[in-house]
Formats: C-alpha cells, sequence, structure tokens
C-alpha cells in the first residue's frame, strides 16, 4: 500500500465529515476536487452504516473500524471481518501454480498497538449491529434476500426518524 494510497483513504472517510480521529495535521471533512475543471464538494453529515462479513478485509476493515469508533457510524452483519488489516504485498510462488500472499507490515494506533487482528476474540472488526442469524433471516438469505443490507437499512430509517439509536439493543443475537 502506497502513501497515495493511505491518503486516498482518508479522503474517503474524511468525506463523511467525522471529527477527524487521525494525526495528519489537516481538517479533510469535506473533500474538493476539480476533475476536468469541474469543482464539486463531497460532504455527507448522516448516519453512515457499513456491511461487514469474513470476506471484509484490508482496507476495508479500515474503513469498517473507523465508521465504528465514529459517533455517526456503525457496522453491520451476520459476522464480523476476518482480521487481515496489513499491508500487503508479500507473495512466494510454489510449484503447481500456487501463489501463498503474507502481509510484510501492520497498522498499528498511535499508541503501537496492533489495530485489527487475526487473534480469535481479539481480531477482527465485530459488528455494531450484528443481524441475528435466526430461521427467518438465514431462510430469506438463502432466497436471495440481501437481509444484511435491509437491516443496515431498516436502522439508518430509525435514526433518520429520530430515534434514539443509543436505547438499541446493539448485539443482538
Amino acid at each position: 500500500m502506497g502513501i497515495d494510497t493511505v491518503q486516498e483513504f482518508f479522503r474517503i472517510i474524511d468525506s463523511f465529515n467525522f471529527p477527524p480521529w487521525h494525526e495528519t495535521g489537516t481538517d479533510l471533512s469535506c473533500v474538493e476536487n476539480l476533475p476536468s475543471g469541474t469543482s464539486w464538494t463531497v460532504c455527507h453529515d448522516g448516519h453512515v452504516v457499513a456491511l461487514i462479513n469474513l470476506g471484509t478485509k484490508s482496507s476495508g476493515e479500515g474503513i469498517a473500524s473507523s465508521l465504528s469508533r465514529s459517533p455517526r457510524g456503525s457496522t453491520a452483519g451476520f459476522l464480523g471481518t476476518n482480521g487481515s488489516f496489513g499491508v500487503a504485498g508479500g507473495e512466494i510462488i510454489i510449484p503447481g501454480g500456487y501463489i501463498i500472499r503474507y502481509p510484510f507490515g501492520r497498522s498499528l494506533d498511535r499508541n503501537g498497538q496492533v489495530q485489527i487482528d487475526s487473534r480469535p476474540g481479539e481480531g477482527g472488526v465485530t459488528p455494531d449491529l450484528r443481524v441475528p442469524r435466526n430461521v427467518e433471516n438465514i431462510l430469506a438469505f438463502t432466497e436471495g434476500i440481501d437481509i444484511e443490507l435491509k437491516y443496515a437499512a431498516d436502522h439508518l430509517n430509525r435514526v433518520t426518524a429520530g430515534v434514539n439509536i443509543n436505547d438499541e439493543p446493539q448485539m443482538v443475537q
């Protein structure tokens, strides 16, 4: 992951107008770009929900973790992420056409602690809004209904309607 990718990551996060949580020295709460000479600004002052699951990795985990720590952000899903928020790029090519890829760096917080790890019970990003794994939801999922998206949309509708989301249970099983 190069410096341009990291800067783009922070630009995306900051475009949601969250309080700056990183130490860049600049508050990029609204990103301004000039594509083809046209000026535009991206701002969103509302709540944001990131859908996550075991397929969420790398930068996706970084974004989910950042949103989860924000007062206007949440994560939702049946399961959490897989805990692979490292700097990818190492690879070993072995006979048979197989490639083993591994991280050669890790993401540390300002205290030098690993931010997202794959250790059981400690790693990955746990959904703030865990979609219940009940018979009704599993059957809907097997019928092709995006139950995780529906759950997140229902949550956003409650937030928009002014329901105090702090009074809601956050980890429904």
